[in-house]
């Protein structure tokens, strides 16, 4: 018997994984929220107080943030 290819089950950081992650605090993070300038949290039940970050989202911020830095530091680099 053949299974179809495996699905991609998202994974679901919650704060206590994600401050592992990023650099900042907890109030920096939900400041770069309020600003547009960072993921925003799901609600993992409707109405429930629980929520979190898909980790998709948080790897992709994460690249952009560091191909960011690193595009800075080239500019910064050749700046005479």
């Amino acid at each position: 018997m053949q299974y179809e290819s495996k699905k991609v089950i998202p994974t679901v950081l919650r704060w206590k994984q994600l401050k592992d992650i990023i650099p900042w605090s907890r109030s920096h993070t939900y400041y770069l929220i309020q600003h547009g300038k960072f993921p925003k949290p799901f609600k993992l039940l409707p109405g429930g107080q629980a929520s979190g970050w898909l980790a998709s989202d948080i790897r992709e911020y994460m690249q952009n943030l560091n191909h960011r830095a690193r595009d800075l530091s080239i500019i910064d680099n050749n700046v005479v």
